[in-house]
């Protein structure tokens, strides 16, 4: 495990076209994910984005602590539950180096 910041963010956001937010999160929180939807406080960048006012952005919160089978775990659920979608195209032992591993 490491804090390097190079590899280790601890917020990532994201949309989804299909699927509200708020069953989306409903559906992961059931595992004991840190993961919620909303604005975050940050109303005005949400509407120069054309963000949904209640729905904003997906957010999930990872920190230097949390193990690669942890965010592997969250991506398998994510799978589950994005409707239409994979969130497996992406695994953090692909780029855990760095955007330049391969």
């Amino acid at each position: 495990t490491t804090a390097d910041a190079a590899i280790r963010v601890p917020t990532v956001s994201f949309v989804t076209e299909n699927g509200r937010h708020s069953d989306i999160v409903g559906a992961i929180d059931r595992f004991n994910i840190g993961i919620r939807y909303g604005d975050f406080y940050a109303r005005r960048l949400a509407d120069h984005l054309g963000l949904d006012p209640v729905q904003g952005v997906i957010r999930v919160s990872m920190v230097h602590y949390n193990t690669v089978e942890e965010v592997e775990t969250l991506i398998g659920k994510l799978d589950v539950v994005l409707p239409g979608r994979s969130a497996s195209g992406w695994t953090p032992r692909q780029h855990a180096s760095g955007p330049a591993a391969g």
